[in-house]
């Protein structure tokens, strides 16, 4: 957070005493839940710690297509149970796969790190999205239907 980031000599402090380097999560990006899952680590200087679950991050970045976290994605994905990730994802991950303008960078990095295609085939309207670009939700979105008649 800013209020963290901005006391830089408080941070190098808690770096220097405790060799801890603290970083900062943009909780938008991670599954639904995560604060379930966050772990704490302790106490340090006043300052309490915790630590994001590894299949959250690894489920956050599966959308991602910068470099850096696709190498992230691969150290992880050769410690995290495979079952486990896709249990995550398809759960309180789902909103990743449900948004059609990432949902290709999933299944392209999932390939990437298993080698395999990604087990879950899209179905019904998402699939219909997809391959539409979204404008099929765009029309949905624009029809409307009449009311009914009132009863006179």
């Amino acid at each position: 957070p800013p209020e963290i980031r901005k006391q830089r000599a408080v941070v190098k402090k808690i770096e220097d005493d405790y060799g801890l380097k603290l970083t900062h999560v943009q909780s938008h990006y991670l599954p639904a839940h995560w604060e379930q899952r966050r772990r704490r680590l302790g106490d340090y200087g006043g300052l309490r710690v915790y630590l994001v679950d590894e299949y959250d991050i690894f489920v956050s970045k599966l959308s991602s297509r910068r470099e850096k976290h696709k190498q992230d994605i691969r150290v992880l994905a050769r410690v995290l149970d495979k079952q486990t990730a896709l249990r995550l994802l398809t759960t309180d991950g789902r909103a990743f796969l449900d948004d059609v303008s990432i949902r290709p960078q999933i299944e392209e990095n999932w390939r990437f790190i298993y080698q395999e295609p990604f087990p879950l085939q899209e179905t019904g309207e998402a699939a219909d999205d997809a391959k539409s670009g979204g404008k099929n939700r765009a029309k949905r979105r624009r029809i409307r239907t009449d009311p009914p008649e009132s009863p006179q």
